[in-house]
């Protein structure tokens, strides 16, 4: 098959393959480019979904606070023999390896085991773990369900251990449903209790995907699953997390959670295991604190009083990995959090004296200090207020 990609044409057969999947396989196209070439032609209406990721692609192009990749679509790959979609371009994550293979197996000396040439130790998988809540934040706010996220769905760069996501093009968007259902130990439970969607897939959202990337990063810290361990009678991944029964919740709160259930441990031996690796990570230190005590809290929230917060979120707002410092400090450098009574004092007016204009010549907006309603969406106030001053209100959460 002869395809097109932009102005480049290439021989898809002749292309190194890169990998194969259920929908289609991943050809390298050299240098930065793959491509996913799909088994069956895709509908019009996947294709309209394509051309949506290109746009969300572009404006999260660059974050230089994030040290994440996104493997979206950047452009059509189109059957040159019937000028039809075949497929789609993107980021080629080249000799990236899933986190899945990095082994998960704590070492003395706090290194990861890893056959990739790089080794995790505590620090850099802090940073790997904000790094990807950063991305679904990002992607959040463009209305953007990733889905299906395990430690086989995330890449990892052998060179620094910066993570990527994959397989983007099956991601819930707007309107757009998704078709999968996950992979078993990583869905949230509160997605597990839903009906199916009129894909046939589960009702991903942005809560669920924070759960499954708790999910992953526990899984990394501590080398094991939250809802496999030793209990007596078995019970099912599933069951236990419908329970919201995991080894964390055994940790913090002892066996009586279990009790509850009829359910005993098999062995003390996962716990005590998960108590030395818990300990470890609560005293990874970061910029404003212990970055690993905010991920033990996260693990808390998560598994043990069921909400689903993204952790970057909580971090303090002049954390440059908090997605209001980029609004915060651009709102600052423009003075537009200056309050009246900050003018007054920089300008020597004294109100209780001064005659008062008839209207105001300038309309001065004031800004909450956290700015966290401008993430939800652009007011149309705020946002021309921006565009007065040449910003792109979208690039500012990007």
């Amino acid at each position: 098959m002869l395809i097109r990609v932009d102005k480049d044409t290439y021989e898809a057969d002749k292309l190194p393959l890169l990998g194969t999947g259920s929908f289609g396989e991943i050809r390298d196209l050299g240098g930065s480019l793959a491509a996913k070439l799909y088994f069956d032609k895709p509908t019009d209406e996947a294709t309209r979904k394509l051309i949506k990721l290109f746009d969300i692609g572009t404006s999260l192009s660059t974050d230089p606070q994030s040290e994440y990749t996104l493997s979206l679509p950047a452009a059509l790959a189109i059957d040159v023999a019937d000028d039809a979609v075949a497929g789609f371009s993107m980021t080629c994550l080249r000799n990236w390896v899933p986190l899945s293979t990095l082994g998960f197996r704590w070492r003395a000396g706090g290194e990861y085991d890893s056959e990739a040439g790089f080794r995790f130790d505590d620090a850099s998988a802090v940073r790997a773990a904000f790094s990807l809540f950063r991305a679904l934040s990002a992607l959040e706010r463009r209305h953007i369900a990733i889905g299906d996220i395990s430690a086989a769905n995330i890449l990892v760069d052998p060179r620094n251990g910066a993570p990527g996501f994959i397989d983007m093009d099956s991601v819930r968007l707007e309107d757009w449903e998704s078709e999968s259902l996950g992979t078993e130990g990583y869905v949230d439970p509160h997605v597990l209790d839903s009906d199916l969607n009129s894909m046939g897939g589960y009702p991903f959202d942005a809560r669920s995907d924070v759960f499954a990337l708790t999910v992953v990063i526990f899984y990394l810290f501590t080398g094991k699953q939250p809802y496999v361990f030793g209990l007596n009678p078995p019970r099912s991944v599933e069951d236990l997390a419908k329970l919201r029964i995991s080894n964390f919740r055994v940790l913090v709160e002892g066996e009586g959670c279990l009790k509850a259930h009829g359910l005993s441990l098999t062995s003390s031996t996962d716990i005590t295991e998960l108590k030395s690796r818990i300990e470890a990570l609560r005293r990874v230190p970061g910029k404003t604190g212990s970055d690993g005590e905010v991920l033990y809290q996260h693990f808390v929230s998560v598994f043990i009083r069921d909400e689903r917060e993204n952790p970057v979120e909580s971090l303090p707002e002049n954390d440059a990995r908090n997605p209001t410092y980029a609004i915060s400090a651009t709102l600052k450098a423009l003075r537009a959090e200056e309050t009246l009574a900050d003018m007054d004092r920089k300008y020597g007016i004294n109100r209780a004296s001064a005659v008062q204009p008839k209207a105001a010549s300038i309309s001065i907006p004031r800004i909450a200090r956290r700015n966290k309603p401008y993430l939800d969406g652009d007011p149309s106030a705020f946002g021309a207020f921006l565009r007065t001053r040449g910003i792109d209100y979208s690039a500012l959460v990007a």
